[in-house]
Formats: structure tokens, C-alpha cells, sequence
């Protein structure tokens, strides 16, 4: 087997490359869709479609109260009122 650190240094370059195909890939095929006026396009390879979601923006009231929870929050962690969880993971830089 292969040294597992440069496997999955070799397994992120290749993701990245990917990755940048598949958002110029995706690009074209919205164009294609809209070029033909569909927004479901069914072949041989699967359906292809648009989504939507929301994204919402509140009035300055609700971001205001935002604000207020966050800095709560804050203030919780610091005086030790709130509780977390540590979740470790391992994380990957390539070399530079």
C-alpha cells in the first residue's frame, strides 16, 4: 500500500482538480437547460434540474436581536455557563 500521507495528499490534488470541472460542467449545463427552456433534462446519464432555496434577510429588529444572542452566547462561554462538545478530525495543507 502506498504511504497513506502522500495518498491523501495525491487524493486532495486530484478532489481540487475535480471539483473545478464539475463547477464548469454544472455552469454549462444551466445554460443548456435554460438555452432550451427546461428546468428538468432526463437522458441516458440521469436527471439533471435546477433547485432552489431561500435565503433569507431580516429586518434590522430581528439582525439587532441577533446580535444581542451572539454576544449572550459569547458572554455564556467566557463565564462558563455554556457547555461544548470537542469533535476531533484530522485536517490535510498541502506542502507549499
Amino acid at each position: 500500500m502506498k504511504n497513506p500521507y502522500a495518498l491523501l495528499a495525491e487524493i486532495r490534488a486530484k478532489k481540487q482538480v475535480l471539483d473545478e470541472q464539475e463547477s464548469v460542467l454544472k455552469e454549462t449545463i444551466a445554460a443548456d437547460l435554460e438555452k432550451k427552456g427546461v428546468e428538468t433534462l432526463e437522458n441516458e446519464y440521469g436527471a439533471f434540474y435546477f433547485t432552489a432555496r431561500k435565503i433569507w434577510t431580516y429586518p434590522k429588529g430581528v439582525k439587532e436581536m441577533e446580535d444581542k444572542l451572539k454576544l449572550a452566547q459569547i458572554e455564556a462561554q467566557e463565564k462558563g455557563k455554556a457547555t461544548f462538545k470537542s469533535v476531533r478530525g484530522l485536517s490535510y495543507r498541502p506542502a507549499a
